[in-house]
């Protein structure tokens, strides 16, 4: 009984973790944010916005979802006369989902 106990605990994480993935893949603006972030490694989220025309508050808002996610990452990396700039980055190089 503890054992199903266990394996049901398991299987209700993984289906939020299933949810949440599904949910950040689940939109034109973040598949379009994934893929300008595929080719364009270091850009900020102004940057990224300028690169899909929309507002970088707009872009804020769909990177909440791939970062619950566990998808991306913000880093801050030194930019021009020594800011530091924010950047996305990925946490995974492929999804698998496996019935």
């Amino acid at each position: 009984m503890v054992d199903e106990y266990f394996m049901e605990l398991d299987l209700k994480i993984k289906t939020e973790k299933l949810r949440e993935v599904a949910e950040a893949l689940s939109n034109d603006t973040r598949l379009q944010i994934l893929l300008v972030l595929r080719d364009h490694r270091e850009i900020s989220h102004k940057e990224l916005a300028g690169f899909i025309n929309k507002s970088p508050a707009t872009v804020s808002s769909h990177m909440k979802y791939l970062k619950r996610a566990g998808i991306l990452e913000d880093v801050s990396l030194k930019g021009l006369r020594g800011r530091i700039k924010k950047v996305p980055r990925f946490l995974v190089d492929e999804i698998v989902i496996k019935l």
